[in-house]
């Protein structure tokens, strides 16, 4: 454990220095604001383009004030106080913070007329690279762990969009979700990497994880613990996936055929010198790689294989953005056989500098010259179309064959000189093999390189491509790709000037200025620690006497009774085991019984039809009615005697008569008959 003075110490803090050194990217980020706020409030397109140059350009002149200031690296009493910081300003930082402004302000320049063919916001655009730029600065000069990573996601996060900005084009949509999905998981395992080496190291900070990794942290012996290792593997897998090295480099086809081209340009630059020059810094200054140990080995390793793949497969591509993409994948094995060179770091940090900058030069003319291509032809950059283009355009023609042979290192040419000095450093650290590598796919790489060349200049055109032709000028484009070409030429026959200023501020330095930093903040932390207040004996004054205190009765206390020792109780009987009782038994399920029937509807009734009468009988029968209930009941009549017959009694002449006859049944209505006469009369019954 720390203690706590020397946990203060160590821990790193905001300065001064911290601000100076992130003030060109403060410029840029106030710059990327405001044009939000323009598209917000709908300005128009040419001031939004005029305030992001002015942006630039503000940048720009910081970073130049920033050379004439006396920060950590100058100053070795400043640089002793502020040994812990999270940022650092130095030549190596400076260097590549002027090659992230220069494609920045390239990538904008190319981009104003790419997005009015495509019909896409500028100041978006803009805005998002920017941003970009601000990460990979950051990233640059951050001397954290964890400020590195958010400088890299930073700039990952804006790429992915930017990747996407065509969208919805397929090709635009598929490159940036791929692109989406390797670099999180780099960023996963670049962040395992760093929690890693924090378990092991107790701190994040480049300059005391690499004491720890050299066994000389405040005095103590440690060996690099097995987190440690692992943490170092998990770091070098992540930047293995930034800078697309084999095996990690599947994205980067994909992701450069897909973007739109000034946004494939930044990335193949600026996006690759970033994650190279932090790379360096990691792995030369926090993680010992002096000697033939196993770090050295993996980066030899992965040197080699990005080298022969890239050149491999770069042969069987028919599009030239691709066949770029693959070269850039062999082109950062180059790059790695400046790690590899660890012994001779002044002479390994200087090349890869200077490689870096003939590559910005090479690869930013290559792009621009694919933009005059593609506004002209509005198709995709198949080596195929480039038939006979030299007899059509011979300048543009003849500046992207300068550009392809540097790229192939071709003398006299600038690419030419940035291997040769890569080589050497490989050669005079003892990594003879992997020079010789890098010259047998160097020759490998003209094959493809000059099959462009030919296409152009021994093949006849189309027969429809006069009519394809388009005869509006690039005057932006063709004067920076004829800029950019001369340049060139002038880098590969003078290179004197370019190398001496690629030499300044290597890393070899700022290693010997932390030891030297880190030696006087111990002395520091030594000297901050107090020692024990003590006064000398003239200055003691005799201590107040206590008041005289009462004595207190003492109380007789019996003696102790020797109490019976205590009985061993016999151990506990270990009880039965429960007996497993007998599972439940799963009790059959109710059975389904059967649907109720659906029985048969009401048949409606039909109506019933009036029956006809009937005639009534001549003499109807004896008709009986029950009196209702509210009747009082009759008395009983006395049993009637026989009368005679009224054919008997009554004369032949008269006309039947009713007559009431009584009911046999007690209590029972009487009713009334017809007798009827010689001639039948209809009789109809008496009401009741």
């Amino acid at each position: 454990m720390f203690d706590t003075a020397i946990w203060a110490a160590i821990t790193p803090k905001i300065t001064l220095a911290s601000f100076g050194a992130l003030a060109p990217a403060l410029a840029l980020i106030v710059t990327a604001i405001l044009l939000i706020l323009f598209v917000s409030f709908r300005v128009e397109r040419d001031i939004q383009i005029f305030i992001t140059f002015v942006g630039l350009g503000v940048a720009a002149f910081l970073l130049w004030a920033i050379g004439f200031h006396r920060f950590p690296e100058v100053d070795p009493a400043y640089a002793a106080k502020q040994a812990i910081s999270y940022v650092e300003v130095d030549a190596f930082t400076r260097f590549f913070h002027l090659l992230f402004l220069v494609i920045a302000a390239a990538t904008c320049l190319l981009s104003i007329r790419f997005l009015t063919i495509h019909q896409r916001p500028v100041g978006e655009f803009f805005a998002l690279v920017l941003f970009a730029t601000v990460g990979m600065m950051a990233l640059v000069a951050a001397r954290d762990l964890l400020m590195m990573y958010l400088a890299l996601e930073t700039m990952s996060l804006t790429t992915y969009v930017l990747v996407g900005f065509l969208a919805p084009e397929k090709r635009s949509i598929e490159a940036a979700i791929k692109y989406f999905l390797i670099g999180a998981t780099g960023s996963a395992i670049f962040l395992f990497g760093i929690a890693f080496l924090y378990g092991a190291t107790g701190t994040m900070h480049f300059d005391l994880i690499g004491q720890l990794a050299a066994d000389t942290v405040f005095g103590t012996a440690r060996a690099p613990s097995g987190y440690f290792m692992l943490g170092a593997t998990f770091l070098l897998a992540g930047f293995a996936f930034k800078v697309a090295a084999v095996p990690f480099h599947m994205w980067a086809p994909d992701a450069y055929d897909g973007a739109p081209t000034p946004i494939t340009m930044m990335m193949a630059i600026a996006v690759k010198a970033a994650a190279f020059a932090v790379f360096a810094r990691v792995f030369v200054v926090s993680l010992d790689l002096g000697g033939k140990n196993w770090l050295a080995m993996v980066l030899l390793i992965l040197s080699a294989a990005t080298m022969i793949w890239g050149n491999l497969a770069a042969i069987a591509q028919r599009d030239l953005k691709r066949l770029l993409a693959y070269s850039s994948i062999a082109h950062a094995g180059y790059m790695l056989m400046a790690l590899v060179a660890r012994d001779e770091l002044t002479l390994a940090m200087s090349s890869l500098r200077f490689y870096l900058f003939v590559y910005m030069l090479t690869t930013l003319g290559a792009f621009t010259v694919l933009l005059i291509f593609e506004h002209r032809n509005s198709s995709a950059l198949s080596i195929d179309d480039f038939a006979g283009l030299a007899s059509r355009y011979p300048v543009s023609s003849a500046v992207l064959s300068l550009f392809l042979l540097s790229l192939a290192g071709i003398p006299p040419t600038a690419g030419f000189l940035g291997k040769w000095f890569v080589f050497s450093a490989a050669i005079k650290s003892g990594a003879i093999v992997l020079a010789v590598l890098g010259v047998i796919t160097s020759l490998v790489s003209v094959y493809y390189y000059t099959r462009v060349i030919y296409t152009m200049y021994m093949l006849p055109s189309p027969p429809d491509a006069a009519t394809n032709a388009e005869p509006a000028p690039y005057p932006y484009e063709q004067r920076l790709s004829i800029s950019l070409a001369a340049l060139i030429l002038l880098v590969g026959i003078f290179p004197d000037s370019i190398a001496a200023f690629t030499q300044r501020g290597n890393l070899d330095p700022i290693a010997k200025k932390s030891v030297a930093a880190l030696r006087l903040q111990r002395e520091q932390i030594a000297r901050r620690i107090p020692p024990l207040r003590t006064s000398s004996p003239s200055t003691l004054t005799p201590p107040r006497p206590l008041p005289r205190a009462h004595p207190l009765p003492t109380p007789r206390t019996e003696p102790l009774r020797r109490t019976e020792p205590l009985r061993r109780t016999e151990p506990v009987r270990r009880t039965e085991p429960l007996r497993r009782t007998e599972p439940v038994r799963r009790t059959e399920p109710l059975r389904r019984t059967e649907p109720l029937r659906r029985t048969e509807p009401v048949r409606r009734i039909e109506p019933s039809v009036p029956a006809r009468p009937q005639p009534r009988p001549l003499v109807p029968p004896v008709v009986r009615a029950v009196a209702p209930a509210s009747l009082p009941a009759l008395r009983p009549l006395p049993a009637p005697r026989p009368l005679p017959t009224a054919r008997e009694r009554l004369p032949s002449s008269m006309p039947a008569l009713p007559v009431v006859l009584p009911s046999n049944r007690p209590n029972a209505p009487t009713t009334r008959a017809v007798v009827p006469t010689s001639r039948p009369l209809p009789v109809s019954p008496s009401p009741r």
